[in-house]
């Protein structure tokens, strides 16, 4: 909460609403803020398309893919991108209400949601992350009582976060140092993904690293460049929170993960394994607009037989 409050100081207030919120989390009826947030997203999301159906606002957008400008349609959001990681969110929600009592017919829903999404949005980071999330859920599902099942989900779980960084970060570096025998497949990613790793790299090229950030905006790219947007999370995060941020963000997930697994929670792990992949293509690591697993960063503040398990309890018996 000190980091956070000196953070928002420097003019990034998004770790202090994370934490606060979080605390508020871990001291309330997490299933029920679940259904609460899913049902209100649920409500204005259908305000807004039907907005958008009837011309009041945007419905089609042009944006671009691999070099190439194709159309969307972002249902009243302003890039398709939007309108998908707002369906991903809500399809994890409604992972994390149902829990194990999620069946194969919420997940063949599911899988259709998916290909109707991406058919909509052409949106290939949610064709990428939602079959990761059926095949987790899949697993959870047949195989969660197993030890080396669990063992393996918890790794997977943490590497991904690992894996975040590694790309988000590291590809960007590497691309301002120039290494020639890299170069082929580090212009092919960049293609794949609208030239985010450029965006990347010229931040780091043009902005220092520093312990405690407060880079909210990237002016100066606007100004060389004529092109500001940077679509990553971890950019984002070492910019805004700087390197002492980072490590508390990455020990926070961490711990969380840990937590979740030891609770048994593996549902509500998907969300957090998903916006963490997530992130290296959209600022939402720590955007608890779309990322609402940064909740379940308040089961940390937890005791092993505190309110997190009272909680669980209480809903279970319907108190």
């Amino acid at each position: 909460m000190l980091f956070a409050l000196i953070t928002a100081w420097k003019n990034n207030p998004v770790l202090l609403i994370a934490v606060m919120s979080a605390i508020i989390f871990s001291k309330s009826q997490s299933k029920s803020i679940f259904k609460l947030i899913f049902w209100e997203r649920i409500i204005l999301n259908v305000f807004r398309s039907s907005l958008s159906l009837t011309g009041v606002i945007q419905n089609k957008v042009q944006v671009a893919k691999s070099g190439q400008y194709v159309t969307g349609y972002g249902l009243g959001f302003n890039n398709p991108n939007d309108l998908a990681v707002e369906i991903g969110m809500l399809i994890l929600l409604y992972v994390c209400v149902k829990e194990s009592s999620l069946t194969l017919k919420n997940i063949f829903v599911i899988i259709v949601i998916t290909a109707m999404t991406y058919r909509l949005t052409l949106c290939r980071t949610f064709l990428l992350m939602m079959p990761i999330a059926i095949g987790l859920l899949i697993g959870i599902k047949y195989l969660e009582k197993l030890k080396f099942f669990i063992n393996l989900y918890t790794f997977i779980s943490i590497a991904s976060l690992g894996i975040g960084f590694i790309v988000s970060i590291g590809i960007p570096y590497v691309m301002n140092l120039g290494i020639g025998n890299l170069r082929p497949l580090i212009v092919l990613l960049n293609n794949l993904t609208s030239d985010r790793f450029m965006n990347a790299s010229r931040v780091m090229l043009h902005y220092p690293i520093t312990l405690f950030g407060g880079v909210g905006d990237f002016d100066i790219l606007k100004t060389i460049y004529n092109y500001s947007i940077v679509d990553n999370g971890y950019i984002r995060l070492l910019y805004g929170s700087g390197i002492v941020g980072t490590i508390i963000v990455a020990f926070i997930y961490i711990k969380t993960i840990t937590t979740l697994a030891s609770e048994k929670r593996f549902y509500w792990m998907v969300p957090v394994i998903v916006f963490i992949l997530w992130g290296i293509s959209e600022n939402v690591l720590c955007s608890l607009h779309w990322n609402f697993s940064i909740l379940l960063w308040g089961v940390i503040l937890e005791e092993r037989h505190g309110i997190l398990v009272k909680g669980i309890a209480e809903e279970r018996t319907g108190n």
